[in-house]
């Protein structure tokens, strides 16, 4: 292995004290075995949650938030205290070194404020303003790099500032993607409520166990991968075409699944790598 690897945590695998527990041990059991982790959180159901509570209405759209003044206040309460906070010490009660940061510490993440984008909306195209949501331009690893050489577990809130000062929520899929490019990780390992990638996903029929970037393109272009999977698998895209050897998108409700997805066990979720012209691929 020659770099670290970059696990990014999906917010509703979080959400209840035994699902984080058992994540938090797998993951801590994974450090103490010598692997070199980096965790990036989501928080997709809190944040939606709070959000409520606050007065908003959530949107999402093709699995990204639209952030409004109050989403964004939500955002920066769950990702960056309560979430980050209660993952950072389930990993320190497991004998992880944890220790909570973001994108805005020490600008390691460099974002934009996204401009009003077309989406495609069934036949026709619509305009969408995300609101404060950051795209992401640059990284700076050196903080994490430091983190990583002094023995510490880095969990990272998906929050960024641009230029101004003006804190923007940026998708967790994308940052554990830009991430692990800047890292050089070994791997990239996105993990879901879902044991991978289906060609038939409501009907969970037809597990993907191996994907080139190109099969995993067309799931995008064809919309295989709708909702919140389809940036997970973009994430995925991103960084083996980054040079990341290999992403993977596993079950997080399984400690077997998520030891075998971080250190890259055959048939342990969906594997995306760039493939040879004639590799085909499997499935279940």
């Amino acid at each position: 292995m020659t770099g670290p690897v970059v696990v990014k945590l999906g917010g509703e695998l979080v959400a209840k004290p035994r699902g984080l527990a058992g994540l938090a041990t797998a993951l801590a059991r994974a450090a103490r075995d010598g692997a070199s982790l980096v965790v990036v959180h989501g928080g997709g159901p809190q944040v939606s949650a709070l959000s409520k509570r606050l007065g908003g209405r959530p949107v999402l759209v093709h699995g990204r938030r639209v952030t409004d003044a109050v989403a964004l206040e939500a955002v920066k309460l769950a990702l960056a205290g309560k979430i980050r906070s209660e993952i950072v010490a389930a990993l320190q009660a497991r004998g992880g070194r944890a220790v909570g940061v973001s994108g805005i510490d020490a600008g390691t993440l460099q974002v934009r404020r996204r401009p009003v984008v077309a989406v495609p909306d069934g036949a026709t195209v619509r305009r969408v303003d995300f609101g404060y949501v950051g795209d992401v331009h640059g990284v700076d690893s050196s903080l994490v790099r430091h983190l990583l050489r002094e023995g510490y577990l880095p969990v990272f809130a998906p929050l960024g500032a641009d230029r101004t000062g003006t804190i923007l929520n940026v998708n967790a899929d994308t940052v554990a993607a830009a991430l692990a490019i800047a890292l050089g990780a070994a791997r990239l390992v996105v993990l879901t409520g879902v044991p991978g990638v289906y060609r038939d996903f409501p009907n969970r029929r037809g597990r993907e166990r191996e994907l080139t970037v190109a099969d995993a393109e067309r799931f995008l272009a064809t919309g295989a991968a709708a909702g919140g999977m389809r940036p997970k698998l973009a994430a995925c895209v991103a960084a083996v075409r980054g040079g990341v050897a290999e992403a993977r998108i596993a079950s997080g409700r399984s400690a077997r699944a998520v030891h075998g997805a971080v250190v890259g066990l055959a048939g342990a979720g969906t594997r995306v790598s760039m493939g040879g012209v004639d590799a085909p691929r499997v499935s279940e």
